[in-house]
């Protein structure tokens, strides 16, 4: 392991004196110089938790909207200390450390570091952040220092416990579809877009209104533009009767996309989306959907049809319920003989994060993504999902399982068209009622030949509560 991934996770040991977390999330643009005096404008959005008054930390992820170089990405840990200069005035330094590429950039093997400072402007509803950071890829050629913005908004409920107006409600969405690639679109190189699968996650946020909020990731698993990634944010309404089992979505969202050769611009996209769905067993759902995107800036514009199920109030946040009780992971893991086309099998190291939600005491939900930073294959990412389990063995050992489905590509690795699967098993050991230390072994393999390796896994698992009112 790289001593610079260190430092996220032995901050993370802090967390043991954090019982409640107030959560905000972020968005931010700078513009990054590249050599030949390129340049290339970077969004970023994420969560941070505030484990103290004078310290925080969260998830970060960065994405091309801007240039040549659609689809890089980079994601990664956040963490910083702030002090409050006056009532209106925040100051801020913190680090972010990750791993991204993409869009044929030189980032090397995909680490990156970017040390900041920041002075917020707050108010009780929002901050408005201008800062100056540096970008730097150690094993890349990425070297970059600018000025920024950024703008914070709160995500935890200041509302007494006997206000039933405020009520938040999340459903949880798996999708998969067909992207009709239109004709104009066109590779890096000039030639024709293949038609292609892909598979995706997405979580809504319902207002009493009918109104939602979205945010969702998909990423391409069939055809010819493995590597292919896009991230939205979206706005919607959905016509919604008691009395009837079926109902309507209609969505307008922003997003960031690109890779698998795909000329997307500079990764700026727009797409319009409208699906029917019914409860087939509960909370349970499938729906069928139709959308059509395009670039703000390229001729790279799409039709899809799509399925998904869903899980409608994966979590309900009102006057009666308590926390949403997850465990987020931090995790080091290593494709050992990873198949690429600069050599035929090498050892691929990867930062990753997860998110699990537990069913009951012994299987839970898991959501999963990889982003390479060591290996000569910088620009790999992998997004996973997937079901696993938990037992326990002795004292405060258990033994964990997963299966898990998903995309993965780009840096030149081999997975033939995206689509991958994953098989782990390891061992855990419960530090405290918070914190735990997991290791473990595993396979990854592509659905159509390519990619197949045995992995192994380093992780800090931290248990925690989102959405805590106050």
């Amino acid at each position: 392991m790289s001593k610079k991934l260190l430092i996220p996770i032995i901050s993370c040991f802090t967390l043991l004196s954090a019982d409640i977390l107030k959560s905000e999330a972020t968005i931010g643009y700078e513009e990054w110089k590249l050599p030949k005096n390129e340049k290339l404008g970077m969004t970023h959005f994420g969560l941070l938790f505030n484990f103290t008054p004078n310290w925080y930390e969260g998830i970060e992820i960065y994405g091309a909207s801007r240039g040549k170089r659609g689809g890089f990405f980079a994601l990664g840990v956040d963490s910083g200390l702030k002090t409050n200069f006056s009532k209106y005035i925040d100051l801020k330094s913190g680090i972010f450390i990750g791993a991204g590429g993409g869009g044929a950039a030189p980032q090397g093997g995909g680490l990156m570091l970017r040390p900041y400072v920041e002075m917020l402007l707050k108010n009780k509803n929002f901050s408005i952040g201008i800062g100056a950071s540096r970008v730097k890829f150690p094993n890349g050629n990425i070297n970059s220092s600018q000025i920024y913005s950024s703008l914070y908004i709160p995500l935890y409920s200041k509302s007494k416990q006997s206000d039933t107006s405020n009520y938040d409600e999340w459903n949880l969405l798996l999708k998969s579809g067909i992207y009709k690639v239109d004709s104009s679109s066109k590779t890096l190189s000039g030639k024709s877009i293949e038609n292609m699968k892909w598979i995706g996650v997405e979580l809504q946020k319902i207002y009493p209104n009918n109104l939602f909020t979205s945010i969702s990731m998909s990423a391409a698993g069939g055809g010819a533009s493995a590597g292919y990634m896009e991230t939205f944010a979206g706005l919607g309404y959905q016509l919604k009767n008691k009395n009837i089992p079926i109902y309507l979505q209609f969505q307008s969202e922003l997003g960031l996309g690109g890779g698998g050769k795909i000329n997307s611009g500079g990764g700026a996209l727009y797409r319009f989306r409208t699906g029917i769905y019914t409860n087939i067993y509960k909370d349970l759902t499938i729906g069928l959907e139709a959308s059509h995107l395009s670039s703000f800036n390229s001729k790279f514009k799409t039709d899809s049809l799509g399925v998904s199920i869903g899980y409608d109030s994966f979590y309900t946040l009102n006057a009666n319920s308590s926390a949403i009780n997850l465990d987020i992971r931090l995790i080091e893991k290593s494709h050992l003989k990873a198949q690429t086309k600069q050599l035929k099998k090498h050892r691929v190291d990867m930062l990753g994060i997860a998110i699990d939600r537990y069913l009951n005491n012994y299987f839970y939900l898991t959501g999963q993504t990889f982003w390479a930073y060591k290996g000569k294959a910088g620009g790999y990412a992998e997004g996973l999902l997937g079901l696993g389990a938990k037992v326990s063995i002795y004292n405060k050992f258990n033994i964990w399982t997963e299966a898990l489905i998903g995309a993965g590509g780009g840096g030149g690795v081999k997975t033939n068209g995206g689509a991958i699967l994953s098989a782990n098993i390891g061992l855990s050991y419960k530090i405290n009622k918070k914190l735990s230390l997991k290791i473990g072994t595993g396979y990854t393999k592509s659905l159509h030949k390519g990619l197949s390796t045995v992995d192994t896994t380093m992780q800090l698992e931290y248990k925690f509560n989102l959405f805590e009112k106050k």
